[in-house]
């Protein structure tokens, strides 16, 4: 996603799971999170 110029955080991991966010190209921010 960051090669194609997409803002996007750094991975957390976290005891229940990973999650990272990232903005659109408007601007809307959306969160991916991945349960263990």
């Amino acid at each position: 996603m960051k090669q194609n110029g997409v803002a996007v955080d750094e991975m957390l991991r976290l005891p229940f799971g990973n999650m990272f966010n990232f903005k659109d190209q408007d601007g809307n921010d959306y969160l991916i999170r991945e349960d263990k």
